[in-house]
């Protein structure tokens, strides 16, 4: 695994697939105006924090808009394109150019086991049954967190024991909502229209080297009731999207919504 995240065709293969684009760079007419104004914000601003490394418009992953479409910023959902790679190599396969792609849900992978001469996992035990097979190309893809994956791997073979599991990397996340009036924003008039402004900030303890990095989402709302289902949808993070009670009497406030993370060895 770190072998392949090493690789710089890995992360860009991934922004592909994922369609990472820049907030400042969607332009739908709600990453607009404000957008702008809190980017040239921040980018003065950070200069002003010792520990801060940088701070960028956020890198959102935005779901495909076909040329025809008139469908706003829509955030990246795995369904379609895995749909779409489902489809690809069911035609591959036709073709017998490749082999076509199963996908199971809701299944829990239990252990694994290796064949009997080699050390090629050749058996994984799920809550629906055994999996075998016998082909070195196989490959199967387990979608799982850190504590399940370590489980499973405790689980399935003894030499793990000494390493898997002593350590546990994770984040602490705190929530904080603030608002400002429309006047603090310097450089930014008031739109019509809902706008929202996703930015992103990094930063590193200079003491113990730990990394912190704080996502920014800024909105304003003119119309609270007629903006809420927009702005649910667009905000780039759901945990950090105002409500409609916070909406409500904020029309001439820009509403922040802000989530600090620290990574946190453990």
């Amino acid at each position: 695994m770190k072998e392949t995240a090493a690789q710089e065709k890995f992360w860009k293969e991934a922004k592909e697939l994922l369609n990472v684009t820049s907030a400042d760079k969607i332009k739908d007419g709600i990453f607009d105006t404000l957008q702008t104004a809190i980017d040239a914000i921040l980018k003065r601003s950070v200069r002003k924090i010792p520990t801060a490394d940088y701070a960028e418009p956020a890198p959102l992953a935005v779901g495909p808009r076909s040329p025809t479409s008139r469908l706003r910023f829509n955030k990246f959902s795995v369904p379609g394109p895995l749909l779409g790679i489902l489809e690809q190599q069911r035609h591959l396969a036709k073709a017998n150019k490749g082999a076509p792609l199963e996908i199971m849900i809701d299944c829990a992978v239990k252990s694994m086991a290796k064949g009997d001469d080699d050390d090629f996992v050749r058996v994984v035990e799920t809550s629906k049954g055994t999996l075998s097979w016998t082909g070195n190309k196989t490959k199967i893809i387990l979608c799982a967190g850190a504590i399940p994956n370590a489980t499973m791997l405790l689980n399935s073979f003894e030499s793990c024991r000494d390493t898997v599991g002593k350590r546990l990397t994770g984040h602490y996340v705190t929530h904080i909502s603030a608002r400002c009036p429309v006047k603090n924003i310097k450089g930014w008039k008031k739109e019509k229209t809902l706008q929202i402004a996703a930015a992103y900030l990094a930063g590193k303890d200079p003491k113990n080297g730990l990394q912190y990095h704080v996502s920014v989402t800024a909105l304003n709302s003119p119309n609270p009731k007629d903006d809420a289902e927009d702005a649910a949808r667009e905000c780039p993070d759901y945990a950090a999207a105002a409500t409609l009670d916070q909406l409500t009497g904020s029309e001439d406030y820009v509403v922040f919504g802000m989530k600090p993370f620290l990574c946190k060895r453990g």
